[in-house]
């Protein structure tokens, strides 16, 4: 854990707390506004895209929290040479992943 400095905030919630958001009626909706906005929320991730690039440039990376895959999307359209791996903890952006 200490190699990525990770640090929580937060209390850690338990499994059940993380399904019951996660996989709610909210994210459901979530999930569809970002479906419908998808294309135009590509150029959001422009910068991080390009700042990525310039400091690791080849490589792994993993996307925690991807949802249904904008950022993934940028990626792949911005041409990047990463092994990308990507996660989410609710089922139907896995499905979309």
């Amino acid at each position: 854990m200490n190699d990525c400095n990770h640090i929580f905030t937060n209390p850690f919630p338990s499994e059940d707390a993380l399904n019951f958001y996660y996989n709610s009626d909210l994210k459901k909706f979530e999930n569809k506004f970002f479906e419908d906005s998808f294309e135009k929320r590509i150029p959001i991730f422009t910068k991080r895209i390009e700042i990525i690039n310039k400091l690791l440039g080849e490589g792994a990376i993993l996307d925690v929290g991807s949802s249904i895959g904008i950022f993934i999307e940028g990626l792949k359209r911005n041409h990047t040479k990463l092994e990308i791996t990507a996660c989410d903890l609710n089922i139907e952006s896995c499905e979309k992943l």
